[in-house]
């Protein structure tokens, strides 16, 4: 799930037995309906990461503003609050068939939320406003380019986190394709490994603090996924 960027024309190759769409959007899309239906239990437990560390910062009693980049369905991370009264959602793709499935997910639940279709390589529209926390879950991999994390950090309020989860590279470079079954079909694309030390560069560089870093481990030990908690300083 993510805000994507289209790599190249909107063609696909085939690839055993796996139709490789080029246009991330394109392939978002067509997936959007059976996204949900895909993830596995490392996923989960990655996805189950990322609440932890919304749920640091959703009981507060104030309210809580969330801006989640390429937030997909939402229905493995917004839904988990959908009782919370006190959290504005934003979520944010450049796929408009998921942010359709976001809405579905949310639809008369407590939580107040919104959906936004943008590139996350352009947040723009986002200038002059402060989120108590940003989402980037599962995202950088299904990118041909990283975001800029000095526009993120600036979007935090003092005291506001980043978290950033994704597939650990070395599973990447085993796993080059995400592809999902759709009837009869698997439609995929080739992921892009993101090595958790350079993103921990990255906020290091935007002005954040990694104040937190978790591994989740598919058998036999092997990495699956890690998750990174950047901090804004409170001055």
């Amino acid at each position: 799930k993510a805000a994507r960027v289209p790599r190249e024309e909107s063609t696909t190759l085939v690839s055993n037995s796996v139709e490789i769409i080029k246009n991330t959007n394109d392939f978002y899309n067509r997936i959007a309906p059976f996204y949900d239906e895909r993830n596995t239990t490392y996923l989960l437990e990655t996805h189950r990461a990322v609440i932890v560390e919304v749920s640091k910062l959703a009981n507060r009693d104030q309210c809580v503003e969330v801006l989640d980049l390429g937030c997909g369905t939402g229905r493995l991370i917004a839904t988990h609050f959908f009782g919370h009264q006190n959290l504005h959602w934003v979520g944010v793709d450049t796929a408009p068939g998921m942010l359709d499935q976001f809405r579905k997910n949310l639809e008369g639940t407590e939580l107040e939320s919104e959906t936004v279709l943008c590139d996350i390589l352009d947040l723009k529209q986002f200038v002059g406003q402060e989120f108590d926390l940003i989402l980037l879950s599962l995202v950088l991999t299904s990118l041909t380019e990283l975001p800029n994390f000095q526009h993120i950090a600036a979007l935090l309020r003092p005291g506001g986190h980043l978290v950033v989860a994704d597939i650990d590279p070395v599973y990447s470079e085993v796993n080059p394709i995400y592809a999902v079954k759709i009837d009869d079909c698997q439609l995929g694309i080739n992921v892009v490994p993101r090595h958790p030390l350079d993103i921990i560069d990255l906020l290091t560089d935007a002005g954040l603090k990694t104040i937190n870093t978790q591994t989740i481990f598919h058998t036999n030990d092997v990495r699956y996924a890690y998750v990174l908690v950047g901090e804004r300083d409170l001055s």
